[in-house]
């Protein structure tokens, strides 16, 4: 039985290639072929192929008679004969929660992402998967079934088994959910989280705060919130600061009424820190909108630094100091990543994780007198 699986499988290939030849060979409404290419160059068709795919063993000369034929003739490539011979497209798998408040972020991610995809030739097609595993294993198959030659995770979690048993290459960015495995497929584009971390307490340090505390969020899904603790942690031991953990403030739901509530029970009870750093803005803005509340002066009695770059960090009732992202030199290194790995080119582990800085932006929760026309200013 097998055997007589293995036979007709094996035939529909033959077929198939055959297919694609005379797919590739067809004129579409006039347009022109790679035949026709090769005939104007005096090459072969083959030779024509390996140009336009971007192999790099042709000569330049020959690769600009070729690109010159293609663009006098008015040649478009064929995306339908290609994916048949390569048994992929050029569709990759874009996996999102949205049902987080950075979405935000993730949205200029996506926008920039799609623009550099494009670029290389590549299609996005967007999944969102809340954070729910059995969804993330429907779009899992659709993507295997619709033959995506690649995908690109911004989740907060995941599911490990995909990971494991995924055929075609997998890259996380911003962070690393917890619960994931690692895996020949993998690769980990991020955002240096214990850096931003130790950014933030420097800054706080450099200013003269002597009791810094953090609002933070405990998660069991991803790892940013422990590094942005760790990072904040040594860079108050290496300024010999006191970290004020009595009034740190610990949230077990990245959501803004919940943030707020633990606030809240923790003001009602003690003063608070004079500098605090927050694994988000959002928590910042929770921060600032309760402190102003109970008559706090922001910045001189109390400082803040959030996290992410928020929107809301520009519209509230003092601009946030905060921690940026690097979005556009994480777009270029995943889709970059993503070329060389599907263009064969051997894994390394500087390829398979790949850290990038933040930056530090100062507005009117840490530096009095910032101007509040949306002005920032960038701190190395």
């Amino acid at each position: 039985m097998q055997h007589m699986v293995d036979s007709c499988t094996n035939r529909k290939y033959n077929d198939v290639e055959g297919y694609e030849e005379r797919v590739s060979s067809m004129k579409n409404d006039g347009k022109a072929t790679i035949r026709d290419i090769a005939s104007r160059c005096q090459t072969s068709p083959s030779t024509v192929s390996r140009v336009m795919n971007g192999n790099t063993r042709i000569s330049e000369g020959t690769r600009k008679r070729v690109l010159d034929a293609a663009a006098e003739l008015g040649y478009m490539p064929n995306p339908f004969a290609k994916s048949l011979r390569s048994r992929t497209t050029r569709i990759v798998g874009v996996f999102v929660n949205a049902l987080t408040p950075a979405f935000e972020t993730t949205l200029g991610f996506l926008s920039s992402l799609s623009e550099c995809l494009e670029e290389h030739g590549y299609t996005a097609s967007i999944c969102i998967i809340g954070i729910n595993a059995e969804k993330e294993r429907y779009y899992f198959e659709m993507m295997i079934a619709l033959r995506a030659c690649a995908i690109i995770k911004i989740v907060n979690c995941s599911d490990a088994q995909i990971d494991q048993i995924s055929t075609i290459p997998i890259f996380y960015v911003y962070s690393y959910p917890m619960n994931a495995e690692k895996s020949t497929q993998i690769y980990r584009i991020e955002t240096d989280n214990y850096g931003a971390g130790y950014k933030a307490g420097s800054e706080l340090v450099r200013l003269g705060c002597r009791r810094i505390a953090e609002v933070r969020l405990i998660s069991q899904s991803t790892d940013y919130p422990f590094a942005r603790h760790v990072g904040l942690m040594q860079s108050l031991y290496d300024s010999e600061a006191r970290y004020a953990e009595e009034l740190s403030i610990v949230c077990t739901q990245n959501d803004f009424g919940a943030i707020l509530e633990e606030i809240e029970k923790k003001l009602s009870t003690t003063q608070p820190a004079d500098g605090y750093f927050c694994s988000s803005d959002l928590m910042a803005l929770a921060l600032l909108e309760s402190l102003n509340f109970h008559g706090y002066d922001i910045p001189r009695q109390v400082k803040i630094i959030g996290c992410n770059d928020m929107s809301v960090s520009l519209h509230s009732i003092k601009r946030i100091s905060t921690i940026r992202h690097r979005t556009k030199e994480l777009c270029d290194a995943t889709v970059e990543t993503m070329v060389r790995v599907l263009n064969g080119e051997k894994p390394t582990p500087a390829m398979q994780r790949q850290v990038f800085p933040t930056d530090l932006i100062t507005r009117e929760t840490t530096v009095e007198g910032t101007q509040s026309d949306g002005s920032s200013q960038m701190v190395d």
